[in-house]
């Protein structure tokens, strides 16, 4: 998967030559003809062609039917629009897609919720976390950066928006990972967004698996101490069945009171994110479940065993 951080300025203005080349209706270009013409035309690195056509593909502004490349509706209004709007429909574009998902979800961390909804962040500690990001936003005339750094609730709105904090999905990976893993993230993102609406400061919650998965839990509430700590578990079924991992049991009785699971259940992959955020919400999703140890010996839930470890004695 393409990384945001080689998503750089560069690439970025190449993309937009791209569409500018790709035919619009049929006949497509053959995906043979269309990394040579597209590297005569553009320059840079040859070998990188494949990388950003790749890019238009999962920002669904090209299609590659038929191994064939052509624009999609989208890509057509991205460069009907690039005179007067230069790069920002490009941008746009990238980041519904979840193309900056991981610097949108850093930036909001860092950033200060305001009332009015803008967000104010120390420029330094931006540039240094998300600079790819920083500089797509600088697009914007209603962006500064001087002395801080302070975006306008519309363009909050677009980085938290349930789309733009998803990754796209890898192409290598297979069917099930791909169920898998986007379930998951669905569940976490759901649980960060309805966290993070409910929070006095938004900046208060924090999504840590995105940088360290090992912890045991998904998000954390940084606004009380002991902090909050939220495992999120999402299913396609509605039944309220879960695994947990060994670390995930020992944190759930180290601190009880404050680790909690939230289980999203009926997750339907076809479903827009947005929509489906707000259809799950009002099915009364997420499920939360407090103080595992006091549910299992009151038999609000049941654990059962699924694998035993086995090893000779030393």
């Amino acid at each position: 998967m393409v990384r945001s951080s080689w998503l750089t300025a560069a690439r970025t203005r190449r993309l937009l030559d791209i569409l500018g080349i790709l035919p619009r209706r049929m006949p497509a270009m053959p995906a043979e003809e269309a990394r040579l013409r597209i590297w005569r035309l553009c320059g840079g690195p040859i070998e990188e062609i494949s990388m950003l056509l790749e890019v238009l593909v999962g920002a669904d502004l090209v299609d590659t039917a038929l191994r064939q490349y052509r624009l999609t509706r989208a890509g057509e209004r991205v460069v009907a629009r690039r005179g007067p709007e230069g790069l920002r429909p490009l941008y746009l574009a990238l980041l519904r897609t979840g193309y900056f998902h991981d610097q949108a979800r850093r930036l909001l961390d860092l950033g200060t919720s305001n009332q009015d909804g803008s967000l104010t962040c120390p420029t330094r500690q931006a540039r240094r976390a998300c600079p790819q990001l920083i500089g797509i936003l600088l697009q914007w005339i209603d962006v500064t950066a001087t002395p801080i750094m302070q975006i306008p609730a519309d363009l909050v709105r677009e980085l938290e928006a349930v789309w733009a904090l998803l990754p796209p999905t890898e192409p290598g990976d297979t069917l099930t990972d791909t169920i898998r893993k986007t379930i998951g993230n669905r569940g976490e993102l759901y649980s960060y967004q309805f966290e993070r609406l409910a929070a006095e400061t938004a900046s208060d919650i924090v999504w840590v698996a995105r940088d360290d998965e090992t912890l045991g839990y998904d998000i954390e509430d940084r606004s009380i101490q002991p902090r909050r700590r939220i495992e999120v578990k999402a299913s396609g079924d509605t039944t309220v069945r879960f695994f947990l991992s060994d670390n995930e049991w020992r944190k759930a009785h180290e601190n009880p009171q404050h680790y909690e699971i939230h289980f999203w259940g009926g997750i339907d992959l076809a479903a827009n994110p947005a929509e489906e955020f707000q259809r799950l919400r009002g099915l009364g999703y997420p499920r939360v479940f407090v103080d595992l140890p006091s549910l299992f010996g009151s038999q609000q839930l049941s654990s059962i065993p699924v694998k035993w470890r086995i090893s000779e004695p030393s």
